[in-house]
């Protein structure tokens, strides 16, 4: 039986008085790479925040537990918790400009991880940033090494963070819509660099996305999220195949396609903010199924049948109709 490198148990967390994540349960396996999905404003990078318990002020978490492999993140002295930031589990944040130093060259966060996470010398350090960058395919390694920033372009600086997530030979990658600032001809080389490193490292990986044609090409397993909840959780194939939850067949009927037949977004309205989550299932004022007073009740992940579980009580019935969307 394979343990869980990270475990997720019932994380809730706060700022001020408002719940933003609420009872999160989410586990990732050697190797495996875990999509969490959702629209802007579910969770998902308050979930991955709260992981390296990196929260901005005034957050909190108020419940719940984060485990690595059997040791409770929660509580570990922050000494211990940064040897593990950049060394076990590596991040590789959304948008490379603000997350790199602007004052500083390119190099030198590699070279620092490579000092503190695999105790080498500045010189052996150096040497090893040239190859990583080499790997993540930045040409003139050597040269790029004492550039700025802003010297680069956007998928150069994104390969950059790559090169500084993974050199510290992480157990895990924490990527918070790592393609989403760039082109589509950059999105593709950088997500062929991210299936080429978990195949050839082994290294587990939470994606967080919105974009399901992305989760379709790298993920495992899938957790879609909404408005701080898991709503639905299982393989890609699962997920994909035979989606039991309105929201995620919503989202998955608006995926663009070869053959040009998606759809504008089906479900209307937006994701409500923390604070103004609606009683009972906090999809209902978005969903076709909304029956009272059923759904006025929160309804728990469940499975249906031998499906997936789904947080719905009409869990696996059809809530779109195509025909209708496309009219």
């Amino acid at each position: 039986m394979v343990s869980s490198l990270l475990q997720v148990q019932n994380l809730s967390v706060r700022f001020g008085t408002v719940t933003v994540v609420d009872g999160i349960d989410l586990s990732i396996n050697p190797g495996e790479t875990l999509a969490l999905v959702g629209e802007s404003g579910c969770g998902k990078s308050v979930t991955a925040l709260s992981i390296l318990r990196l929260l901005p002020a005034p957050g909190i978490i108020s419940g719940g537990g984060v485990a690595w492999t059997g040791q409770d993140l929660l509580k570990l002295p922050l000494r211990a918790l940064n040897d593990l930031r950049g060394g076990d589990i590596a991040t590789i944040w959304q948008d490379p400009l603000a997350a790199l130093n602007p004052v500083l060259p390119i190099g030198t966060p590699i070279i620092e991880a490579l000092v503190r996470h695999r105790n080498l010398s500045s010189a052996e350090a150096r040497t090893v940033a040239i190859e990583t960058l080499q790997r993540v395919g930045i040409a003139q390694a050597e040269k790029r090494l004492k550039d700025y920033p802003h010297q680069l372009s956007g998928g150069q600086r994104q390969r950059v963070m790559i090169a500084a997530a993974i050199a510290g030979k992480p157990k895990l990658l924490i990527a918070d819509e790592p393609t989403t600032a760039l082109d589509v001809s950059v999105q593709a080389q950088i997500l062929e660099l991210l299936r080429g490193l978990i195949r050839d490292t082994g290294t587990a990986m939470l994606l967080i996305t919105h974009d399901l044609g992305v989760v379709a090409q790298i993920a495992n397993r899938v957790a879609v999220m909404y408005a701080g909840q898991i709503v639905e959780q299982g393989t890609t194939a699962q997920i994909f195949e035979h989606p039991q939850h309105p929201y995620t067949q919503g989202l998955l009927l608006a995926t663009p396609r070869l053959h040009g037949d998606s759809m504008p977004l089906p479900i209307p309205g937006v994701v409500p903010p923390p604070g103004r989550w609606p009683t009972g299932c906090r999809f209902k004022t978005r969903c076709p199924l909304y029956t009272q007073p059923t759904c006025d009740d929160m309804p728990p992940l469940m499975p249906a049948g031998e499906a997936q579980p789904a947080r719905c009580w009409f869990a696996g019935t059809p809530a779109w109709d195509k025909a209708k969307v496309e009219a």
